[in-house]
């Protein structure tokens, strides 16, 4: 009976199935995808408040290979005891519960229900990834007796716990079979990412399964390469509120001298500093439970995207309506263009979310590396974009305000220009970080504990850098009332005796 191989990376319902191939040679037991559907980036956004889970796996009603193959599944990354950076829970271990397959018909014919009782083909295991090809003998993993047999390992075991292979032989779920009462666990000795198959060696047909497969780490049910994030965004959140609490304490003291921009400075504050919270609670749900919480993933989002979007309209807001109404005869009324402003925004919005359910799930199915760059292209190109338009328009107000001679002004926005580019410059190593990081997707588990830099540090960094920055630019005090009255300097008006100047209105932007 010739025995096939399939990939079939999934997490939850998602899947992303590989044709079934006979030779490791041409494509590869864990052969990527060279075409990644974009499909998949909806599928993601949609499901991942509702379905999507960390290292605790729900097989409800998922199809079982067929006959004679072995599917790959999910990725688990785990560290040993020993390497743990935590080991508060003692030895990482992974569990099945309740692992049960059925027939769709089994209930309606009851020969059938009792022909599969005492079916033991089926089984579920991890396998170390870099050790799936030597573990997987090609075209011969199924021994006489119609289970999973290892290179090394005794052929025919329903159970089997040793060199880093765990597996677990599926029950029926017919009526007869014994009770499924408590989870069988194998405790996992060895530092590493592992790969979850699915082998039927038997002529199980159109069977389903159910139950979970957990995989939990000395410090809980984070994958490995991502327990370092929890404490990154615990200290980003206790700065985040610091810097809110000081910059509302003082626009408190400094009432008289408050300008619209510092609202937005203010409501941008709190965005960010909100998701930063909501990514913690987050972090720390999955580590107890397994689960990712609903709620809270899609508060971290919503925050994750709107504290961009606010960041943009306020640069506009202030190159264009600022600008606009520096003076009564600057370039005269100019209306805030709300529809072209708000397909921008719902453009940035739908891709920003794309791509960050993408990277959210891009270890746990295995994504390719050139897919990741593809959905990261289009943030750059807005990003680009919006610098490029925004910079243009800064950069002929502050040729107006030259010539205008109103050198309070000039010298504000000279500085918001310079922190501009900065911005632009970050942004850019930002990029380049994050694609260096695409590229090399497959990371040993030394590396584990930098993970969270390129992947989440880096951009929240340079976001918290350009959101002190902004403060520092615009800080509320005397500075604002001087700012409120740019004065004009001419060659025939003595200067003690200058007119008063125009005030500036910063008119709020709706």
């Amino acid at each position: 009976m010739e025995q096939k191989i399939q990939d079939k990376f999934c997490h939850s319902v998602i899947c992303v199935p590989e044709t079934a191939t006979t030779s490791l040679t041409r494509r590869g037991i864990l052969s990527r995808r060279r075409r990644q559907p974009i499909a998949i980036s909806v599928l993601l956004v949609a499901c991942t408040c509702s379905s999507a889970q960390a290292q605790i796996l729900t097989l409800d009603g998922f199809q079982v290979p067929e006959p004679y193959a072995l599917m790959t599944h999910s990725i688990f990354y785990v560290y040993s005891q020993e390497d743990a950076p935590d080991a508060s829970l003692g030895k990482p271990s992974v569990s099945f519960h309740n692992l049960q397959f059925q027939l769709p018909n089994s209930k309606t014919v009851p020969e059938l229900a009792a022909a599969t009782v005492a079916y033991q083909g089926l089984q579920v295991g991890l396998l170390p990834f870099d050790a799936l090809r030597k573990l997987v003998t090609e075209n011969n993993f199924c021994s006489a007796e119609g289970r999973l047999t290892l290179t090394h390992a005794p052929a025919g075991k329903g159970e089997f716990n040793s060199q880093g292979a765990h597996l677990h032989t599926v029950s029926s779920g017919a009526a007869g079979s014994p009770p499924l009462n408590e989870p069988q666990s194998m405790d996992m000795s060895k530092t590493g990412k592992y790969i979850m198959i699915i082998s039927n060696c038997g002529r199980l047909t159109n069977a389903t399964i159910t139950g979970k497969v957990a995989v939990q780490n000395s410090f809980g049910y984070l994958p490995a390469h991502e327990y370092r994030n929890i404490h990154f965004y615990g200290w980003l959140a206790i700065i985040h509120v610091v810097l809110s609490f000081f910059w509302l304490l003082h626009q408190r003291m400094e009432l008289d001298y408050l300008l619209p921009v510092h609202r937005k400075l203010t409501l941008i504050s709190l965005t960010a500093m909100l998701e930063v919270v909501f990514t913690y609670a987050a972090l720390k749900h999955i580590n107890l439970t397994g689960t990712r919480h609903s709620v809270l993933m899609m508060a971290f989002l919503t925050c994750d995207v709107m504290k961009y979007v606010f960041g943009g309209w306020l640069i506009f807001y202030l190159v264009e309506g600022s600008g606009a109404g520096l003076t009564a005869d600057i370039e005269g009324p100019h209306e805030f263009k709300l529809f072209r402003s708000s397909l921008v925004t719902m453009l940035f919005a739908v891709q920003h979310c794309v791509w960050r359910m993408v990277v959210l799930h891009r270890s746990t199915i295995a994504l390719n590396p050139g897919f990741l760059i593809v959905n990261t292209l289009p943030g750059m190109l807005l990003f680009a974009l919006f610098f490029r338009r925004a910079l243009w328009k800064l950069s002929r107000l502050i040729e107006t305000l030259a010539e205008r001679k109103e050198t309070t002004a000039l010298e504000v926005f000279m500085t918001l220009r310079r922190a501009l580019i900065a911005g632009m410059c970050m942004s850019v190593a930002v990029s380049s970080i994050q694609t260096a990081d695409f590229l090399m997707n497959d990371l040993a588990p030394w590396t584990w504990r930098y993970t969270w830099f390129p992947q989440d540090g880096a951009s929240h960094l340079v976001f918290l850098l350009s959101l002190v920055g902004m403060m520092i630019v615009w800080w509320p005090g005397v500075s604002s009332q001087i700012f409120g009255y740019s004065q004009q300097a001419t060659d025939e008006v003595d200067a003690s005796d200058v007119d008063q100047p125009a005030r500036v209105v910063l008119d709020d932007m709706s």
